[in-house]
């Protein structure tokens, strides 16, 4: 599995298959601290 720290997964080329995947990527956290709400879908977009 792959977790993006600084980007919204939807905002990179990953592709996610399968439920659970799915679901996992909406709530994986890649680093310690406590939680918090991320970046949105279009912040932080890298246009290459």
């Amino acid at each position: 599995m792959v977790v993006v720290q600084r980007r919204h997964f939807k905002n990179t080329n990953l592709v996610i298959e399968g439920n659970v995947a799915r679901q996992r990527i909406t709530i994986a956290q890649a680093f310690a601290g406590p939680p918090g709400e991320g970046p949105k879908p279009g912040q932080r977009v890298v246009k290459l």
